[in-house]
């Protein structure tokens, strides 16, 4: 759906909160209540350690509250399997697993088979789920950790474009957000871990810019190099106009501080970057075999041949920029659009984003908003969906423009109303019920993509077969009209060493060297098709006696 119910319920309740803002102008008992409330508000703000613990307990909370009322969510989308395959490979010690013996049966969407058997993505994500693999065997633990770290990095980088106060409201916006919570907080391909590297090297620029430290420059460092381990592309368009910021504030800084720049921030970031590229090329190696090779790279070679051309040769009428389906098919550019506000935008910021436009002429919000705007139209230009954590690298940006708009709204009077002020108090409470709400009402009913109600299929008939003695091979059998994208046939690491193997069945001469390879399990078929998988699944001697 292109606008949940949801959002427009909450859409409905800003509205209302906007005309009751211009018709009721506040009490004096109200603004002495606000007095008081804002001085409580700024020395918490002000305390750099208890805001971000603030903002980290709010976030991880968020998580595990969404948690609790649905259940740790299944994998249901192609890219999630592959994260989890790479998670699994890192918690057991190895950057990757040799090629198996039946790799042209066990090829699987976004997974590498040869020269090593790993996922195609770069591995940042892959270790944040490992991360929580390790601690308690829960991948997601590691993405809520990431994710509530993220947010207090934002409380932290909004310090140094805001007062304090405006920089703790703006970590526990992004805290709160619903779209966070449900799509990144509740999923295993999400951009937390993104988002933290943008919120230390947009958070460390200001800094540079009034006192210029080593200190800075090691976490600029840090931000970039986890760019290059989550999202090379839009990390490498993300950091151009931080280049660029950096030479103008180095042409601006006088000589000391010149000689601070070019002698100890520039080199402590260098440092960390060329680090980090190091762990690349290693990782590289150990993957594909040679060290300018990214996995993703080999496998769309495999795949698709032409590496630049991608998807577009499958589906060219998609990744048309100016033709109908190019604008509104599934990779077009106003569906992207779509997807980008209405997981950024939530209805309770629209009046502060609108607000924020009349801040144009402050530098630091044109910077926010022309690097934002940069890397959106990078986005967009790509043949891919142009899904929400694309963005993820300036995340931060988009609180950073919200906290500017608050800021103006705040002054904001309407025919000698403070509306704004109004506004700027009610509409972040706003903001968290709705987030309460949405939770309550809308994510817990339905804790899986829309769509994929298959993978919950599939979760079952794990746990059924998870409780069974012994180990098993599942044959996979799929309708012609099968839909590509509810794929069952995933695996961990060690493929011989797990609990259950998931195989498609395709020919009986494959079949017969499955069952060869895999002699010692108890064999199962499953027609994933069907309404109930579970109700189909069966030994396979007797399904061969019917």
């Amino acid at each position: 759906m292109w606008v949940s119910m949801a959002s427009v319920v909450e859409f409905v309740l800003v509205m209302f909160a906007v005309a009751l803002a211009l018709m009721v102008p506040l009490s004096r008992y109200a603004r002495a209540r606000r007095r008081d409330s804002l001085q409580t508000w700024n020395r918490l703000a002000s305390q750099t350690g208890a805001s971000m613990g603030l903002v980290f307990g709010v976030s991880l909370g968020a998580c595990l509250l969404a948690a609790s009322l649905s259940g740790v969510p299944a994998p249901a989308v192609h890219d999630e399997f592959s994260y989890l395959l790479q998670a699994d490979t890192f918690s057991s010690g190895r950057l990757t697993n040799p090629t198996h013996p039946l790799s042209d049966m066990l090829a699987t969407p976004h997974v590498l088979q040869s020269p090593s058997y790993q996922s195609k993505y770069p591995p940042g994500q892959g270790l944040v789920l490992a991360f929580g693999q390790v601690l308690i065997g829960v991948p997601l633990l590691g993405v809520w950790i990431c994710q509530a770290a993220a947010c207090a990095a934002i409380y932290w980088a909004l310090r140094g474009w805001v007062p304090p106060r405006w920089a703790l409201l703006g970590g526990l916006l992004a805290a709160g957000s619903y779209s966070m919570i449900t799509d990144w907080g509740m999923s295993y391909w999400g951009g937390s871990f993104a988002l933290l590297g943008g919120a230390l090297a947009f958070g460390a620029v200001p800094r540079i810019a009034v006192a210029p430290n080593w200190r800075h420059g090691l976490l600029l460092g840090f931000g970039l190099a986890i760019f290059t381990v989550t999202r090379p592309y839009e990390g490498f368009v993300a950091s151009i106009p931080i280049l660029v910021e950096c030479v103008r504030i180095y042409i601006n800084h006088d000589r000391a501080n010149r000689k601070v720049v070019a002698g100890g921030v520039l080199p402590a970031a260098a440092f960390v970057v060329a680090a980090a590229l190091l762990v690349n090329v290693g990782y590289n190696s150990c993957v594909t075999g040679v060290a300018w090779k990214m996995p993703y790279m080999v496998w769309s070679e495999q795949h698709y041949g032409d590496l630049w051309m991608g998807e577009s040769v499958r589906d060219s009428s998609d990744r048309l920029l100016f033709g109908v389906s190019g604008w509104f098919g599934h990779t077009g550019i106003i569906t992207k659009l779509h997807r980008q506000f209405r997981f950024f935008a939530s209805p309770a910021l629209v009046p502060a984003l609108l607000a924020a436009c009349f801040l144009w002429r402050c530098r630091k919000t044109r910077f926010a908003a022309t690097a934002l705007a940069f890397v959106l139209i990078s986005v967009l230009l790509q043949g891919t969906a142009g899904f929400p954590h694309y963005m993820a690298p300036v995340g931060v940006l988009f609180f950073a423009i919200a906290v500017q708009g608050f800021r103006r709204l705040r002054v904001w009077r309407w025919r000698g109303i403070r509306a704004g002020l109004s506004l700027s108090r009610s509409l972040p409470l706003l903001y968290a019920g709705c987030l309460l709400a949405g939770l309550v009402v809308d994510w817990a009913p339905r804790p899986y993509p829309a769509g994929h109600a298959w993978s919950q299929n599939r979760a079952k008939v794990a746990r059924q077969l998870e409780s069974r003695e012994g180990r098993h091979l599942v044959l996979i059998r799929y309708a012609p009209n099968h839909i590509h994208h509810f794929e069952w046939a995933y695996n961990m690491a060690r493929i011989d060493n797990a609990k259950i193997v998931w195989v498609r069945e395709t020919s009986p001469e494959n079949t017969k060297r499955i069952r060869a390879h895999f002699s010692n399990r108890q064999v199962w078929l499953l027609d994933a098709d069907e309404p109930e998988p579970t109700a189909r699944l069966e030994p396979a001697q007797l399904a061969a006696s019917k």
